[in-house]
């Protein structure tokens, strides 16, 4: 099975919902995953703090794995203790409360 590192960075430039990985596409007859080792939320706004809810999504089911936590000016938020694989057809989203104070990024392992 090939495998891969990706780190891939978002801004949170608006209060919608931004989906920050997905679940990779295997090989023919084969199922891929992606294990996502750090999901991390900086605030990058001087003089204003912000909210982030990030979600696990299976198909129409959506799961808080960090919902409504506080990020302070200048602070860093790790969502994950653990790896989470993320299966093909998965997804995962981070929402802010205020647009442009956030940025998020992802460091996973793709495999297929």
């Amino acid at each position: 099975m090939p495998e891969s590192f990706r780190s891939n960075g978002y801004r949170l430039s608006t209060t919608g919902t931004t989906y920050i990985a997905t679940g990779v596409t295997g090989t023919t007859g084969v199922t891929g995953v992606t294990l996502i080792r750090a999901i991390s939320v900086a605030n990058i706004d001087t003089s204003n703090t912000a909210t982030v809810t990030v979600r696990l999504h299976q198909g129409a089911s959506g799961y808080a794995m960090a919902a409504n936590v506080n990020v302070s000016t200048g602070a860093v938020y790790q969502v994950l203790a653990a790896p989470l694989a993320v299966r093909q057809g998965d997804s995962v989203s981070a929402t802010a409360s205020a647009a442009d104070r956030l940025e998020v990024v992802v460091s996973a392992l793709e495999i297929t």
